[in-house]
């Protein structure tokens, strides 16, 4: 499952059945149902004339929108553990008349939070492992449970 979000709040998503270096095909009618998704930026969009600090992004998925395609418990247990990849695609651009033009032909720069070994978002196998709890962020600790 896939969703992309961009600084003006826009969402896409896809489920892809298999890896596409797999032979998988995109099924772009899959849709996370009940999401919800806010951005907020400190700074002013596609605007030139200023400097801007950043944005941030923040999503609430229902589990029951992942159920049919996580083949796994969900919401997941206490201990388990998915494969997941966040990461953050940026292309080259240039200004122009106040605003940006992408540069054509000129490839995107991707940051992922774990090491892929390669230059593909789309190879499972290598992304990071997400280790649910059921302890409440800041009031413990569990041991990652390694592999």
């Amino acid at each position: 499952m896939e969703l992309e979000i961009n600084p003006l709040n826009a969402v896409w998503d896809l489920y892809l059945p298999k890896a596409y270096n797999k032979g998988g095909q995109a099924d772009h009618d899959g849709d996370f149902v009940g999401i919800k998704h806010a951005v907020q930026v400190d700074g002013t969009v596609n605007c030139a004339d200023d400097v801007d600090r950043g944005w941030t992004v923040e999503v609430a998925i229902p589990w029951t929108s992942m159920a049919e395609h996580a083949h796994t418990a969900c919401p997941p247990k206490r201990g388990d553990q998915w494969r997941v990849n966040f990461s953050r695609v940026e292309w080259s651009f240039e200004r122009y008349k106040g605003g940006y033009l992408r540069k054509d032909e000129a490839p995107c720069d991707n940051w992922v939070w774990s090491p892929q070994g390669a230059i593909n978002m789309h190879i499972p196998e290598m992304w990071g492992f997400l280790q649910f709890s059921s302890i409440l962020a800041g009031c413990g600790e569990e041991e990652f449970r390694c592999r």
